[in-house]
């Protein structure tokens, strides 16, 4: 039996080991466990202490160059998955949205070279118009 099956076993709780952006194609067919996730989440985050930071936006160019190895394919399953900027989970990591600006001037200045999302192929100029969209409607100045 493998490690995953023994916890499994041990906890009596079904476990699942996804891969790059597989947990959201999983949630997106399990609305009730998104809501469990982005309850507990919530939750926990009122438990964090204080010294723990997650405002990537703290200093937004340390958090691009930190940043800068994810490839363009989960940037745009991120960028294009309304729930995660409708449910506020990407302006909690990001408040003021200063490292996505950074992160969507990186996006321009890679302009016509492509990438591959899922079975798409889209530039990295598509990829900045659409995280544009999204910072204008969650992060208007």
């Amino acid at each position: 039996m493998t490690m995953l099956g023994t916890l499994q076993e041990e906890l009596t709780t079904p476990i699942y080991l996804f891969y790059n952006g597989e947990v959201f194609q999983y949630l997106q067919g399990h609305m009730q466990n998104w809501e469990l996730l982005l309850s507990s989440l919530y939750e926990w985050r009122k438990t964090v202490p204080e010294q723990i930071n997650l405002d990537y936006d703290g200093d937004p160019y340390k958090t691009l160059a930190e940043l800068g190895d994810v490839p363009g394919s989960i940037w745009y399953k991120l960028v294009s998955n309304e729930k995660l900027w409708s449910a506020g989970v990407l302006n909690a990591l990001f408040p003021s949205g200063r490292a996505l600006r950074l992160l969507d001037a990186s996006f321009r200045k890679s302009g016509g070279s492509k990438l591959y999302a899922g079975r798409k192929r889209i530039t990295f100029l598509q990829l900045s118009a659409l995280l544009q969209m999204q910072l204008d409607k969650y992060y208007p100045r």
